[in-house]
């Protein structure tokens, strides 16, 4: 569900995340789905819906930051609206062509674990910063942040590994090894530098039936 609200940036509220989208106006996404169909709405200029002259590098939101976006948006069942302010004469100003193309270059890789998803029983793993979507042949987990010495926990998804179950990292091309420790799952990434995208990283996750 998405409420905009025009009030002060805060940290959280009620536990929910917020998002700054410009001109006073706060985004609350929440981290659990909803009944009903909703919709994120958003400026990748933190400040403005239409085109600044002045506007600042820091001013407009990362390739990575709306990555992250996107995937928890989705992974709550909702859609992203990602506003533009182009120029009186309709250019797209380089800053706003990067973010794009930026968000483009991983959905080349990663589009499976958005496009035709639905939301999983989990949205964020309790243990990491997994997102979670469900595809018709496999649960995608999406990695926010490259796990430390190349190691990922996970603690929401251990159901559905058992014997025969295969973790694919969109982005590389052999599957990698997991195994059961304590009740969660540790998953072994590759070395980094040998995986094609950045950002975020998909897992699918494949289980016999």
């Amino acid at each position: 569900m998405t409420v905009q609200l025009r009030i002060p940036l805060l940290s959280t509220i009620n536990g929910e995340k917020e998002r700054r989208v410009g001109m006073g106006v706060i985004t609350i996404v929440a981290i659990t789905t909803t009944l009903h169909k909703w919709e994120n709405v958003m400026s990748i200029d933190k400040e403005s819906w239409g085109y600044r002259r002045n506007g600042k590098y820091e001013d407009y939101h990362t390739v990575k930051e709306l990555i992250h976006m996107l995937v928890e948006t989705v992974s709550c069942g909702g859609n992203l609206l990602m506003n533009i302010g182009p120029t009186g004469d309709g250019r797209i100003p380089y800053v706003f062509q990067d973010r794009l193309l930026g968000v483009g270059q991983w959905l080349s890789v990663n589009g499976s674990a958005i496009y035709g998803t639905r939301p999983w029983i989990v949205q964020r793993d309790a243990l990491s910063t997994v997102w979670y979507t469900a595809s018709k042949s496999s649960v995608n987990a999406i990695v926010l942040e490259w796990p430390q010495n190349n190691t990922l926990v996970l603690r929401s998804a251990v159901s559905l590994f058992k014997e025969g179950t295969t973790v694919s990292l969109l982005g590389h091309s052999e599957n990698l090894a997991w195994q059961h420790s304590n009740g969660h799952i540790s998953i072994q990434f590759p070395d980094k530098a040998t995986v094609e995208v950045s950002w975020a990283w998909v897992l699918q996750i494949q289980s016999d039936k």
